[in-house]
């Protein structure tokens, strides 16, 4: 699935593509179960976004960002 993340012509015109669903990711803050995975991109940039975020705690990957701990 795919949608627009922001809309704002030659401004934002980022595009998300959800990747994967119940993922399994490691970091440094634990092993979490059930991430959901989100590439994102735009044709005003070069390149690609990883964000992982999982169940009950949130955003744990951004790009080369992971979570370190939590409470």
């Amino acid at each position: 699935m795919s949608y627009p993340n922001e809309v704002a012509p030659g401004v934002a015109e980022d595009k998300a593509e959800i990747t994967a669903v119940g993922d399994k990711i490691d970091v440094p803050a634990g092993h979490f179960k059930g991430a959901l995975r989100i590439t994102e991109s735009s044709p005003l940039d070069s390149g690609k976004s990883l964000k992982v975020y999982v169940p009950d705690i949130g955003l744990v990957v951004d790009d080369s960002l992971e979570l370190i701990s939590h409470e």
